[in-house]
C-alpha cells in the first residue's frame, strides 16, 4: 500500500520481517524451520530488520546497522528505506498506560466494577453515547477502597537496581541519603495515581461497561472513541488535500488525480 502510493501509513513503525521460512519434518515428530528466501515488496526493498546472517561473537544477533541501509522510491517517487520494517508516512506512538492501570486491569477491578454497575443500573439505551461521568469515578474510587492495588512503577524498580549496583561497587555509604531522598520521590501513591491516570482507566471502564450491553461490537466501538491513530486517520481520510500531499508531495490538483 505504501510502495503503491496507495494508502497514507499512520502508526508505529513495524518489526521488520522479510523472511520465508519453510519448515522440515524430523524424528520424534519435531520441526526444523528453515530460513529460505527473502521476500521483497513492490519498491524493491526488503524491510527485514534482523540481521541473522551476521551474528555477534558471542552467537547473538543484531539488527542491519543503519551504513548498510538503502534507499528505494514509491511509484510517486517518494523516498522509502529497507532494512528496519514499515516507516509510517505520520508516526503516532501509542504511550504504554500506567502501572496503576494495568493493576487494576489484570486483578479484574475494572471487569468486576463493570459487572456491578450493569446490575445497579437501567439498560444503556444507546451505548455509542454512553459516558462514564465524574460522579460515576467517585463511585469506583469508593470500590476500590477495600482492594489491593499492588504495583512497582518502572522508574522505583530502576532505582531499586541502582542502589544494589551501588552496594556492590560500594558506592551506596556515601550517597545513602540522596538515594532515601529519590526513594520517597519516587514511590508511588496509589489515591495520587488514580487521579493521574484517571482519563485512561475511565476509557477501560467505559469499554467494560459498554460491553454489557452491546457486547465485542460495543467494547470495539467504544475503543476508537479514544484511539488516536484512529481518528487521526479519519482526520487524514476527510482531509484530501492533506491526503494527496502526503502521497504525492504536491496537491490533489497539480498531481491530476
Amino acid at each position: 500500500m505504501q510502495d503503491l502510493d496507495r494508502a497514507v501509513i499512520i502508526g508505529e513503525k513495524t518489526f521488520g520481517k522479510g523472511l520465508v521460512q519453510t519448515t522440515r519434518p524430523l524424528s520424534y515428530n519435531t520441526q526444523l524451520k528453515v530460513t529460505t528466501a527473502k521476500y521483497y515488496i513492490p519498491s524493491g526493498r526488503c524491510i527485514q530488520a534482523v540481521d541473522y546472517a551476521h551474528r555477534n561473537e558471542d552467537g547473538s544477533v543484531g539488527y542491519i546497522p543503519d551504513s548498510l541501509i538503502n534507499e528505494f522510491t514509491t511509484r510517486n517517487g517518494r523516498t522509502v528505506y529497507d532494512g528496519g520494517g514499515i516507516t509510517p508516512d505520520l508516526t503516532l506512538k501509542v504511550e504504554s498506560p500506567g502501572n496503576i492501570t494495568v493493576s487494576l486491569f489484570t486483578k479484574y477491578l475494572i471487569f468486576d466494577y463493570a459487572t456491578i454497575f450493569a446490575a445497579e443500573n437501567s439498560p444503556v439505551e444507546d451505548p455509542d453515547e454512553f459516558e462514564f461521568t465524574d460522579n460515576n469515578y467517585q463511585k469506583f474510587l469508593k470500590f476500590l477502597e477495600n482492594k489491593s492495588i499492588d504495583y512497582t512503577t518502572r522508574s522505583y524498580k530502576a532505582l531499586e537496581d541502582l542502589i544494589e549496583t551501588a552496594r556492590k561497587e560500594k558506592y551506596f555509604t556515601g550517597a545513602e541519603e540522596e538515594f532515601e531522598a529519590l526513594k520517597k520521590k519516587l514511590a508511588h501513591d496509589k489515591n495520587k495515581d488514580l487521579l493521574t491516570f484517571k482519563d485512561e482507566i475511565i476509557n477501560l471502564l467505559t469499554e467494560e461497561i459498554v460491553s454489557r450491553y452491546d457486547y465485542q461490537e460495543g467494547r470495539i466501538k467504544a475503543s476508537l472513541k479514544h484511539d488516536i491513530q484512529f481518528n487521526k486517520a479519519l482526520e487524514i481520510l476527510r482531509d484530501k488535500e492533506k491526503y494527496f500531499s502526503i502521497l504525492t508531495n504536491k496537491t490533489k490538483e497539480t498531481a491530476g488525480l
